[in-house]
């Protein structure tokens, strides 16, 4: 496939309905103002500056889970480090340049600047790593359309980014 498709700049080919407030749903605002409330108040993120969390990560071809950290610093520093049985594989992004760094038997190109969407991505997981400041991360906030993840209700929001790239949430 044409690689500009997935990574080039957003065409208007997403239907409105998408992207449009339903009637009767919250705004995108009160949205991310009930998020913030449920994770403690704008005063309790504000104070959180860095954090280091475990998990596990499922890439791309893996059979199974890989044992992840992630290592994040605010605004918007992020590293993420999954030990996979081929090596670790890293992608950090350091407030302004992405690096990647992953095991041969994913890539012809183990070692990389990231660039182009791969460096927005990095970069707003950087931001939104941080959830006191998820408003200011992206910008023309649209919303909310009512959907479901499994069996939980959600209002799906959508912001955009500098670039122009949407973003939903």
């Amino acid at each position: 496939p044409n690689m500009a498709a997935y990574y080039g700049v957003p065409t208007t080919d997403e239907p409105d309905a998408i992207t449009r407030q339903a009637t009767g749903a919250p705004t995108a605002d009160q949205v991310l103002d009930k998020y913030i409330k449920g994770l403690g108040g704008a005063q309790k993120l504000a104070a959180l500056t860095s954090y280091v969390a475990t998990g596990s990560d499922l890439g791309y071809g893996d059979a199974d889970p890989a044992p992840l950290q992630i290592f994040a610093k605010a605004p918007n520093q992020i590293a993420e480090v999954a030990t996979t049985a081929s090596g670790p594989r890293i992608r950090l992004f350091d407030g302004t340049a992405g690096y990647a760094n992953v095991p041969d038997v994913y890539t012809p190109l183990p070692k990389r600047v990231l660039n182009g969407g791969e460096l927005e991505g990095a970069k707003l997981d950087a931001m939104l790593a941080f959830p006191a400041q998820i408003k200011q991360a992206l910008r023309n906030w649209r919303g909310a359309v009512p959907s479901a993840i499994g069996d939980k209700d959600v209002e799906v929001i959508q912001g955009t980014m500098a670039n122009g790239f949407p973003v939903k949430l």
